[in-house]
């Protein structure tokens, strides 16, 4: 028992690890939308933003008009690959929003 609570605790940490990772990610998304918005660009900036993980992608919803404000919608699957834990949990989806206003619409 004692075992799969570590298991467990280790699992947690590694998922809050991810989740960081994901707003960083989603960070460096934001501002690559702040002067170029455009979807493709900005999901190869925040998948490039930090190792690890599969599966970013990010979307981009508002006018892309420079002063307007655009959401970035950020969407990755955490993997929970511990022994015992893992299956137990499954792989969320997590989601990160962030509001940025674009700046220009230079490449």
């Amino acid at each position: 028992m004692l075992v799969i609570v570590t298991l467990l605790v280790i699992q947690a940490a590694l998922l809050a690890r991810d989740r960081i990772a994901l707003t960083h990610r989603c960070g460096v998304a934001a501002r690559h939308a702040m002067v170029r918005p455009d979807a493709a660009a900005v999901t190869a900036a925040g998948a490039s933003a930090a190792e690890g993980g599969s599966g970013f992608s990010a979307e981009l919803s508002g006018s892309r008009s420079v002063g307007s404000l655009v959401t970035v919608t950020c969407h990755q699957r955490l993997v929970t690959g511990l022994p015992l834990v893992g299956p137990m949990l499954g792989d969320p989806e997590v989601v990160e929003r962030l509001v940025i206003r674009v700046e220009s619409l230079g490449g």
